[in-house]
């Protein structure tokens, strides 16, 4: 934080973020890379396995599409970081859950600003840096601005911190900011999920993306109608 604060050491960091596992592969077993003789067949299957986790029942997001795969939603991202590799404040698209798990490496400091002191961590972040938001009035959606936690506990907003480790996972609840940085070379891969109590706030993202003119991940609307239609199609209207 005194590199981010003081600007007095310039540092050069690379970062391999939202790498397609469609495209670069999986960190975790997949039918496609696991014979069924490997001993880590049987996790192919298992609903922790970041692949199937977003479609496993209970996850609304397997309502989305026919296959259910909108990369870096239901379908994974890699992360492949070094030393000072850093995520910078946001919140989820559609302000969906989060699951991210530590495949190996160096750990990983996160930290979060629960979901109902979201608006006033957003007041905050205008007014420490108003003229980033002058030049760019969407400068939160593009994860690009990091603000030390002292300064925003020092302004009455609650932030939580943990350090996640290699075989750990973590979630992130919806409309929550989370924030972080790497301790040296590791790999994560994380994805989205919705469980039903997040249909409200889906909803409010949709408002907001509306209020700051930006397009969402997927239509709110259509996944609503598409989940009412399979669940209550015969029954009573």
């Amino acid at each position: 934080w005194r590199v981010v604060d003081g600007g007095d050491l310039m540092l050069r960091v690379e970062y391999g973020n939202d790498l397609d596992v469609q495209s670069h592969g999986s960190g975790f077993p997949t039918a496609a890379n696991t014979p069924s003789d490997s001993p880590h067949a049987s996790f192919v299957a298992s609903p922790w396995n970041l692949n199937n986790l977003p479609l496993s029942d209970g996850s609304l997001l397997s309502y989305i599409s026919p296959d259910g795969e909108i990369s870096g939603v239901s379908a994974p991202w890699v992360y492949v970081g070094m030393l000072f590799a850093s995520f910078c404040w946001h919140n989820e698209d559609n302000y969906l859950y989060s699951i991210n798990y530590h495949h190996f490496g160096g750990g990983k400091t996160w930290y979060g600003v629960p979901g109902p002191s979201a608006h006033d961590f957003e007041k905050v972040f205008h007014e420490e840096v108003p003229e980033l938001f002058e030049a760019d009035p969407k400068l939160l959606f593009k994860l690009c601005t990091m603000i030390t936690p002292k300064v925003l506990k020092a302004r009455g907003i609650p932030v939580v911190h943990t350090i996640q480790r290699a075989g750990e996972f973590i979630i992130t609840f919806p409309q929550a900011y989370h924030a972080g940085f790497s301790h040296g070379f590791n790999c994560n891969e994380a994805v989205n999920f919705a469980l039903a109590d997040w249909l409200p706030y889906g909803r409010a993202s949709i408002e907001r993306y509306k209020d700051k003119k930006r397009s969402p991940v997927f239509s709110h609307e259509r996944l609503v109608c598409t989940i009412a239609h399979r669940n209550f199609r015969g029954g009573a209207h």
